[in-house]
C-alpha cells in the first residue's frame, strides 16, 4: 500500500504541474492561432503559402506539450492504475485514457493528422470528460471510516 500511496502522490504533483502546462499550452497556441490569422488576412501570397506550410509542419516536443500530453497521460495513467485495485473500471479507464495522451503527443510529433483526429478526440470529446466526471463523483462521495 505505501508504493501505491508515494505513486499516488508523485501523480498527484505530476497532475498540478501538468495542469499549468495545459493551460500554458492552451493559451500559447491561441495567441499563435490569433497571430497567424491576422498576418494571414492581410499577406500576399507567398506569405499566406508559408503560413499554410508552417500550419501543417509535425509539432516540435516543447515543454508545454510535453506537459499538456506526457506528462499529464503519465499522472493519469498512474492514477488509474492506483486506483484500478478498488474501483476496476474507473482504474481501467485511467490506464487506457493515459496511455491515449501519450500516444496523442506521439502522433503530434509525428505529424499524423489522422492519428492526432483519433487520440485527441478520445482524450477530450470521450475519455477525458468521462474520466473526469468520475473523478469529480468519486471526490464528492462521502467517504465510510
Amino acid at each position: 500500500m505505501g508504493g501505491s500511496g508515494s505513486a499516488a502522490t508523485w501523480a498527484a504533483i505530476a497532475g498540478v504541474v501538468a495542469g499549468f502546462g495545459t493551460a500554458a499550452h492552451g493559451l500559447a497556441a491561441l495567441v499563435a492561432t490569433d497571430r497567424l490569422a491576422q498576418h494571414f488576412a492581410n499577406a500576399d501570397a507567398a506569405t499566406h503559402a508559408a503560413i499554410v506550410l508552417a500550419h501543417v509542419q509535425p509539432s516540435e516536443v516543447d515543454p508545454n506539450g510535453l506537459a499538456t500530453f506526457a506528462l499529464a497521460g503519465l499522472a493519469i495513467l498512474v492514477f488509474g492504475a492506483a486506483l484500478r485495485p478498488s474501483r476496476r473500471g474507473l482504474g481501467t479507464l485511467g490506464i487506457v485514457l493515459g496511455v491515449d495522451m501519450v500516444a496523442l503527443l506521439v502522433a503530434n510529433s509525428l505529424g499524423s493528422t489522422p492519428a492526432v483526429l483519433v487520440t485527441g478526440g478520445l482524450a477530450s470529446v470521450i475519455l477525458g470528460p468521462i474520466w473526469w466526471i468520475s473523478i469529480g463523483r468519486l471526490l464528492l462521495k462521502p467517504q465510510h471510516g
